[in-house]
């Protein structure tokens, strides 16, 4: 017999190599030569199924089979193990000698079951496996090392897997000493994504697609982790198989899935998971004096668990941080906290930031989700802080609510109350005092000036929180110009003090600043793509954000097949960074365009996709989202359930105009709304908002546009809604143009002006065209054919239906799909499409199956004929 024992048993993907070598280990049994080989791999790494294949693999190959798994409650019992692996084949009175204590001696059993090895193997070779051999007893283990030594000269092939926690112990000692000895040894490590969707697709029995991929990205490349989530998405109803395709119906794992995570840890200690628990509320990444400070204990005292749940691949080393090996591990954890335990640690987590003079977004996160449901925290200001208020101005120049946290996190702090500045602190009505909230002095239009005294110096972390908390008070009022000068500050101090985390964030803020700010070529150079922070650590959320503000601008400039794919990107890493609730924003932005674009299939995907992870998010984009929604229940012409969505939206603009500062025109879609709605009470509260923002930016075109063009919807105010397009030619913003220009062409219209707003449409409609938003051009050629216009389209500006010719479904087709499915037609992969385009794997799948489904085909073959139908294809590999 060779070497390689040929079997038909199943493989497993990733584990090719490992399952080689045992191939060749049992031919070389088999040939006479015995032989130990240890499989080492953290819990769920697919130990036993090895162990499972092994043994099929044996027997098809003619080996007698013995296998069994060691327990804990072994270790305190002798032969324990032993006694339960050879129960069906050691004869009665050999196995009496490891039961009888009356008779009791320790050689005698090695000695009787060397014989039964020898008696065993004169037919045919053996495979003996034990599963989890870090767990047997003592004497267990020295009867493993005597046995194995013993059998060197028989066709006798033993197979030990055991864990990575390296917990002192006999059983650990013995497999070292084992492997020293020549023993072969081979550690698992996380399946790859190739290796992932491969096991996906076998358990699926269906091709994944984009968001399955995703999904289970998430686990890290961890087999039980993958079949747990994958099984209990399908069972529950999250995931389902459409035409040969796996697709995601819910993002969240089902509650089996949690069960199945906890049952994962069930090796760990007690004081393993008490930590666990409580680091599972600093996030996917924390510090080791984080953790202690958090948990009341000496750094040092950790360092021995830490190194246990490092060894279990619960957690990893990331250089001067330690992270969750698996992000859906730290989920669960996190959500089967009690809200008060929760609430508590979040509280406790707020002070031991801000001890460890982490950044104001962090610190402030924690502090707000430590409040919720509370009214007390006055605790975790540091007096420094307190008395830095003794130096503010009148109580008359303070912000009277107090900013959002973060744009990018945003919790919003709650609404302040009367400012006492001889205590330095609010009224207990108002809840406890928040650093910096009471010290946001306004300037400029909004009123105020500075303090004629400026306080002394105050310690990095206290200024930094000071900058911040100024930048969001004058974004939640609309102040652009205060933005920029405070975005502007925040990195000026960061850089002086050598803070690449903070600088990180702030570049975002000035980038968002900016382009509020109508200066896109500035904020362009931020958002540029030699500044993709990619490689950051400290802040993982940076990365997503830089994607997402970088999707803002572009769709503020009209580019919408950018903006698209830069917000995709933002939700992939969102999901990968076990972040779904940042994800909410960047999904809002694809509903808008996708509703620009007559996507409106597509636009209530994500619809769905992000009312699944609103609960969790900001209440910047939940308003994000409810906007974008009531923009496709218009485009579906449902106008009440457009109003019914914008509930929330409109409480709040007048006191907080936040979404006019971020998208201008929104003002004239809201008043619009309303009005179709007969609710004239919230439009003209929206116009007034609208106005508020341009009095107090009087040098930024789009935000006095904005004002216009809300007043003029409002009123049918011919003279506004002209000044409004005026006003947006001078600006940067092509659509909110087209979008005044179309409701200047029914004004004129209305007062009889056919002429004029015939060409006024026109413009429009060239404009959205340009821009590729063939929702709107759709809408404005209606609005041009009850003006009995007649104008020939091309097939890309119908509005298409289905059984219309194959040369519009193609004309459906963006430049970008057009790149792609032409390369694809030359038989290229996804892959090679992706670096031949500099595209992402991802973006080119996207392309693809929006391609897949304007020209109605389900196969690259499909495909290929219709672009052999409507183009010349070049030979593969031409340019």
């Amino acid at each position: 017999m060779g070497n390689d024992v040929k079997s038909t048993a199943p493989a497993f993907p990733g584990r090719e190599t490992i399952l080689h070598e045992i191939r060749q280990a049992l031919g070389r049994a088999a040939s006479g030569g015995g032989g130990c080989l240890v499989v080492e791999g953290a819990a769920g790494t697919g130990k036993s199924e090895l162990l499972r294949l092994a043994g099929m693999h044996g027997e098809a190959s003619g080996f007698g089979l013995v296998a069994g798994t060691a327990v804990p409650l072994d270790t305190g019992a002798p032969f324990s193990t032993l006694r339960r692996v050879l129960r069906e084949n050691l004869s009665a009175r050999d196995y009496v000698l490891l039961t009888d204590r009356r008779t009791f001696d320790p050689l005698a059993p090695v000695d009787r079951i060397v014989e039964f090895l020898r008696r065993s193997t004169r037919d045919r070779p053996l495979l003996v496996a034990l599963d989890d051999a870090h767990l047997v007893d003592d004497l267990t283990a020295d009867a493993l090392r005597n046995l194995i030594d013993a059998s060197v000269t028989l066709p006798v092939l033993w197979i030990l897997a055991r864990g990575t926690s390296r917990t002192p112990g006999h059983a650990q000692e013995t497999i070292d000493w084992l492997i020293r000895e020549g023993a072969a040894h081979h550690r698992l490590e996380s399946l790859s994504p190739e290796a992932v969707a491969e096991i996906s697709a076998e358990l699926i029995g269906a091709r994944p697609d984009d968001d399955v991929l995703a999904l289970v990205a998430r686990v890290n490349g961890n087999p039980f982790l993958l079949k747990e989530l994958l099984v209990t998405s399908l069972s529950d109803g999250r995931m389902c198989v459409q035409d040969g395709v796996a697709v995601l119906l819910d993002a969240e794992p089902a509650p089996a899935f949690r069960q199945a995570v906890v049952h994962h840890l069930r090796g760990l200690s007690h004081e393993c998971l008490r930590i666990l628990d409580a680091v599972a509320v600093l996030g996917q990444r924390f510090s080791i004096h984080e953790a202690a400070g958090l948990l009341g204990r000496n750094p040092v005292e950790l360092l021995p668990l830490i190194g246990e749940l490092i060894a279990a691949s619960v957690l990893e080393d990331e250089g001067p941080t330690l992270a969750f090996r698996h992000p859906l591990v730290r989920e669960t954890l996190y959500d089967r906290l009690s809200e008060p335990t929760r609430t508590a640690l979040h509280r406790e987590a707020a002070a031991t930031l801000w001890r460890e003079g982490r950044s104001a977004p962090t610190f402030l996160e924690h502090l707000m989700l430590g409040r919720r449901g509370e009214g007390e925290g006055d605790g975790l200001v540091p007096a420094a802080v307190r008395a830095e208020a003794r130096f503010a101005p009148e109580p008359e120049q303070f912000v009277p609510t107090a900013a959002p946290l973060v744009p990018e996190a945003g919790q919003f702090l709650p609404e302040a109350g009367p400012f006492v500045p001889e205590t330095g602190q609010f009224l207990p009505e108002a809840g406890p005092f928040v650093p910096a909230a009471g010290r946001l002095v306004l300037s400029g239009a909004a009123g105020g000036t500075a303090a004629p005294h400026a306080p002394p110096p105050a310690p990095y972390a206290e200024l930094m929180h000071r900058t911040t908390l100024r930048y969001s008070a004058a974004q939640v009022q609309g102040l652009h110009a205060q933005m920029v000068a405070h975005a502007r500050a925040a990195l000026r101090i960061a850089r002086d003090h050598g803070d690449r985390t903070s600088r990180a964030h702030h570049q975002l803020w000035l980038a968002v600043a900016l382009t509020a700010s109508d200066e896109f070529d500035q904020a362009g150079e931020i958002l540029a793509e030699r500044c993709d922070p990619s490689d950051h650590v400290a802040l993982p959320w940076v990365r997503p954000m830089w994607h997402y503000h970088r999707a803002q601008l572009k769709l503020a400039a009209g580019q919408l097949e950018e903006a698209d794919e830069d917000a995709a990107e933002a939700v992939r890493i969102c999901e990968r960074l076990a972040a779904p609730a940042l994800a909410v924003g960047p999904l809002a932005l694809r509903i808008r365009v996708a509703v620009h674009r007559h996507e409106l299939a597509e636009a209530n995907r994500h619809v769905v996709h992000a009312s699944r992870l609103s609960a969790a998010a900001s209440g910047e984009a939940r308003e994000e989202l409810s906007w974008v929604t009531a923009l496709l229940h218009s485009a579906e012409e449902n106008r009440q359930s457009a109003h019914d969505t914008l509930s929330p939206v409109y409480s709040g603009v007048p006191k907080r105009p936040l979404l006019l500062t971020r998208e201008p025109h929104a003002g004239a879609c809201l008043v619009r709304t309303a009005m179709s709605a007969g609710d004239c009470e919230r439009a003209t509260a929206v116009a007034g908002a609208a106005r508020l923002v341009a009095t107090r930016n009087p040098t930024v075109a789009s935000a006095v546009a904005a004002a216009a063009h809300a007043e003029g919807v409002l009123c049918n105010d011919l003279d506004r809604l002209r000044a409004a397009v005026s006003a947006y030619r001078s600006g940067p913003r092509p659509l909110s143009l087209a979008a005044a220009t179309e409701d200047l062409a029914l004004a004129e219209n209305e007062a009889g002006g056919r002429s004029t707003a015939i060409g006024l449409l026109n413009e429009a409609l060239a404009r959205y065209q340009n821009h590729g938003a063939r929702g709107d051009a759709l809408r404005v050629r209606k609005t041009l054919r009850s003006l009995a216009v007649r104008r020939r389209t091309r097939g890309r500006d119908r509005d298409l239906d289905p059984v219309e010719g194959p040369r519009a479904r193609w004309d459906q087709l963006t430049p970008s799909e057009l790149r792609v499915v032409r390369l694809v037609a030359q038989g290229l992969t996804n892959r090679e499409v992706a670096e031949k385009l500099f595209l992402s794997p991802h973006t080119v799948d996207s392309h693809l199956r929006h391609s897949f489904t304007k020209l109605g085909v389900t196969s690259r073959v499909e495909l290929t004929r219709q672009v052999l139908t409507h183009e010349e294809v070049p030979p593969a590999g031409s340019a």
